[in-house]
């Protein structure tokens, strides 16, 4: 009686357009057909929806079946109505398998960032489903039962309604991070044996980004700083370091500017790296410290600044360094120390045209003291002599052991005058104060001469042995006294 279908009419001008025809047959009142009725309904515009949506349902499956990220939709029961390829393989499931079922149905379980399941509370569909709300940016972790290695996701996951406000589905997408994550913990491990490595060393380090700012330092920085005033765990992190040392002023502004001017060259890259030793003394403590400035990247991006203590070494060094200059016997100069000061002294008194005296000492008799008391006795007098010599002097004066009983003085800014009143003050205590062998005082006399730099002298060697020819004359003329001697009285008269 009646038949319909959808078809296309071709119009005069070449188009195409749909409509639904209608046909019904129409009969008299015995039954006989009579005519046919005929209804076309333009649905073109209806048939051009529905294939724009096929086509947009088509493409929206194949994007998603093609995605790289893990998509999976599941009805209000938290069964799974769709899982693309990426999550099937993220939740190693079969692709035909996860259809109907629960994500606990597959084997899987979800944990936290720190290791921890997620519980029946804190499920994401549960979550969602009760909230109504989306959850964003959720990094979890994929396990299964089986040995397979985990899967890191940054997981969201989204309500859908219909038209009626009513809960539909969810709909879940994972992206895998799981390079990045392991990039992150190598990246981590790799900070943390740097760290370790850092905190090793017994050097304080700190380490400097191109501006000079502190990014990091090891445990040595932190315990000096404490010791230095600072409080227990103080971080200098976001601290400019060469504004630190602009700042420094005083007997260390010196060592502060080579400091800086060294950092700024090598990470100019004007140097591969830059050291110096320098002094950092409190005052219950000597200290020297040696700074060394690397670079850390060939961009050089970071620089590295290490100060190692070498106060050990310094004051080893300062010992050598008095063993080699000094009579160990006595605590004067050696012989080659006090001529490397006097060479000094009259080169400096040359220049500034100021006067210098020097005198020459001879213990007298002094084998007769050994034959008496004995080497130990003759050493007693030795150190008696010293000490009461340098006892005499002042800061500028220097004093040594130039031979077996032998004894030279300098006297800068010192006139014969000068030299002359130092010399009876020595005989005067000498002869005052005794030493005491073994229980008896062993007194004791010095012969000296004197002389003082002039016109005539061209060299300390010169001016030294004018103080020992007028030594020679005080031990001729009777001993325990001094004779003076300039080089004007050796020179030879005129035309002889």
């Amino acid at each position: 009686a009646t038949y319909t279908l959808e078809k296309r009419y071709l119009r005069s001008d070449g188009s195409a357009r749909w409509a639904r025809l209608t046909v019904s047959l129409m009969r008299e009142a015995d039954g006989t057909p009579s005519h046919f009725i005929s209804v076309v309904e333009d649905i073109h515009d209806q048939r051009m929806a529905q294939a724009a949506l096929a086509d947009s349902e088509l493409r929206h499956r194949l994007l998603m079946h093609n995605l790289h990220a893990g998509l999976l939709i599941c009805a209000p029961d938290a069964r799974i109505t769709y899982g693309n390829p990426e999550v099937s393989r993220m939740l190693h499931a079969d692709p035909r398998a996860v259809i109907g079922k629960s994500v606990p149905e597959l084997g899987c379980t979800f944990r936290d960032e720190h290791g921890s399941p997620l519980s029946l509370e804190n499920d994401l569909l549960q979550r969602v489903r009760h909230s109504g709300r989306e959850l964003t940016d959720l990094v979890l972790s994929i396990h299964r039962s089986d040995d397979v290695p985990p899967v890191w996701a940054l997981v969201h996951a989204y309500p859908e309604f219909d038209t009626s406000r009513r809960f539909s589905r969810i709909v879940l997408m994972f992206i895998d991070i799981t390079d990045r994550k392991r990039l992150e913990a190598e990246l981590l491990a790799d900070r943390q044996m740097k760290a370790a490595a850092l905190d090793a060393m017994t050097s304080h380090v700190a380490v400097l980004d191109r501006q000079g700012v502190i990014v990091e330092t090891n445990a040595s920085w932190g315990r000096f700083a404490e010791r230095g005033g600072y409080g227990r765990g103080k971080s200098f992190n976001g601290v400019n370091y060469l504004d630190v040392l602009a700042h420094v002023t005083g007997p260390d502004e010196a060592y502060a500017k080579a400091a800086s001017d060294g950092i700024e060259a090598v990470m100019a890259g004007r140097s591969p790296l830059f050291q110096m030793d320098y002094p950092c003394h409190c005052p219950t403590e000597r200290q020297w410290f040696a700074m060394k400035v690397t670079p850390m990247d060939a961009q050089r991006e970071r620089v590295l600044v290490s100060h190692e203590n070498i106060t050990s070494i310094k004051l080893a060094e300062e010992a050598i360094r008095i063993l080699a200059n000094t009579d160990a016997l006595t605590g004067l100069a050696n012989r080659r120390h006090f001529l490397e000061i006097a060479e000094e002294e009259f080169a400096r008194a040359q220049r500034y045209n100021t006067p210098l005296a020097v005198l020459m000492a001879d213990l007298d008799f002094f084998k007769a003291i050994n034959d008496r008391y004995g080497h130990a006795g003759g050493d007693t007098v030795l150190r008696h002599f010293a000490i009461t010599l340098s006892s005499l002097l002042r800061d500028s004066d220097s004093a040594g052991r130039v031979g077996g009983e032998e004894f030279a003085v300098l006297l800068p800014h010192t006139s014969l005058d000068g030299a002359q009143a130092f010399a009876e003050r020595l005989m005067e205590c000498i002869a005052a104060t005794p030493p005491d062998i073994d229980g008896a005082l062993a007194p004791y006399t010095v012969s000296m001469g004197i002389s003082e730099i002039d016109a005539g002298s061209k060299d300390f060697s010169a001016l030294l042995r004018c103080a020992d020819d007028a030594l020679y004359r005080a031990k001729h003329n009777g001993r325990n006294r001094y004779e003076v001697l300039t080089a004007q009285d050796r020179s030879p008269p005129a035309g002889g």
